[in-house]
């Protein structure tokens, strides 16, 4: 990771522009977003025009060349909207792009990354099978050379996010059995015009967010599709965890400080029994523990940022931000709910999308359990 300055007040700064934009040209998305169809066209277009994708390439690339903090600001206040916002975001800026940035040859540096910033080009990371989730080593996707050159490759990816819209994939394979995560595993960056590519089952989650099955039946690509030389692909898996777990804990956050603002606002205009629901300690109480609970992971995380910011390590740090944000999410949104009554369980209302599309944030990038296995193991090591 790359050092980078944190100025608090800049920061603060481009919030309030950032917030602006998402309250006044995205919530008119809402209702279409919380649909099992995917990000509508005109938003995504709304997004790459005000140049919010591939905020973190280099303006060599036609990206804004924000810093790591400043990408998560965005993240931030758009996930007060809808995840979905954050979700597109985060598939510009992400592990797919840093990696054509630090392995990919110039041809797919200066051909990809302006395409994915204008929104022209769109990317999914498939890592995830049916038997290899949080055991990312366990893949069986193999990759085998041909003769005359290129990869053949042959598997099954599920759960991936945009894969049934990306034009390239970042595919993660076996090309050595044998060593596995210790130098047998690649990545491939394919074309999902490549011959035996295929879409498969797509599965809507909780949050009305689309994944894919991706197919791949003797999908051969070139010899310039392998990206991180070979036996790279773990380590560029592995890469961007750090980052993306701090991803997760921020847009945590921002989805919780709605649904604190949603649940005060309520509280204070809602009466029964000839008073305001704020007046009852009970409710005071689940208010009090929210807010304790959204400061805590934010100072949690601003140590985290710190830390990053100074290049030095954050794993621990970050699998901490990650599990408590994920977890803090759901108790917030959950307390949101109860405070709101039979109004939290209308579609309409605001509070139940943010109940349904915070779910999987204790799964997605490490789910609550490896984060406590990646806390203790480091504990436990001194």
């Amino acid at each position: 990771m790359t050092k980078f300055a944190i100025d608090w007040d800049a920061l603060e700064s481009l919030r309030s522009d950032v917030r602006a934009f998402a309250e006044n040209s995205l919530t008119g998305f809402i209702d279409a977003i919380d649909q099992p169809t995917g990000l509508p066209e005109p938003a995504y277009r709304l997004l790459a025009d005000a140049g919010y994708l591939g905020i973190t390439l280099p303006p060599a690339y036609g990206g804004a060349g924000l810093s790591f903090a400043e990408y998560c600001v965005v993240l931030e206040e758009f996930s007060r909207i809808s995840s979905a916002f954050a979700l597109w975001v985060t598939m510009s800026s992400g592990p797919v792009q840093a990696a054509i940035l630090k392995a990919g040859n110039k041809a797919q540096r200066q051909t990809l990354l302006p395409a994915v910033a204008r929104g022209e080009c769109r990317m999914a990371f498939a890592l995830t099978e049916p038997d290899a989730g949080s055991d990312a080593a366990a893949i069986r996707t193999r990759a085998e050379p041909v003769a005359g050159g290129g990869w053949r490759i042959n598997g099954r990816k599920h759960y991936i996010t945009l894969g049934d819209v990306a034009d390239w994939v970042l595919v993660i394979a076996l090309t050595d059995p044998e060593k596995r995560a210790r130098g047998g595993i690649s990545a491939f960056l394919v074309p999902t015009t490549a011959p035996g590519f295929s879409i498969g089952r797509i599965e809507v989650t909780i949050g009305n967010e689309q994944i894919v099955e991706l197919g791949f039946d003797d999908c051969l690509v070139s010899e310039e599709a392998l990206i991180g030389g070979l036996g790279g692909g773990f380590a560029v898996a592995m890469d961007s965890l750090d980052e993306g777990r701090l991803g997760v804990a921020i847009s945590c956050i921002g989805a919780a400080s709605k649904a604190l603002e949603l649940m005060t606002d309520y509280a204070r205009t809602r009466s029964t029994f000839g008073e305001p629901l704020a007046a009852r300690q009970a409710v005071q109480w689940m208010i009090a523990d929210s807010v304790v609970e959204i400061e805590s992971c934010r100072a949690l995380f601003e140590k985290a940022l710190t830390r990053m910011a100074e290049g030095q390590p954050v794993t621990q740090l970050a699998s901490m931000c990650k599990l408590a944000a994920s977890e803090m999410v759901g108790r917030v949104t959950d307390r949101a709910m109860q405070v709101h009554g039979g109004a939290g369980l209308i579609r309409s209302g605001g509070v139940e999308r943010l109940y349904r599309e915070t779910r999987h944030y204790r799964v997605g990038e490490g789910a609550s359990e490896v984060q406590r296995m990646i806390i203790a193991r480091a504990a436990l090591k001194g």
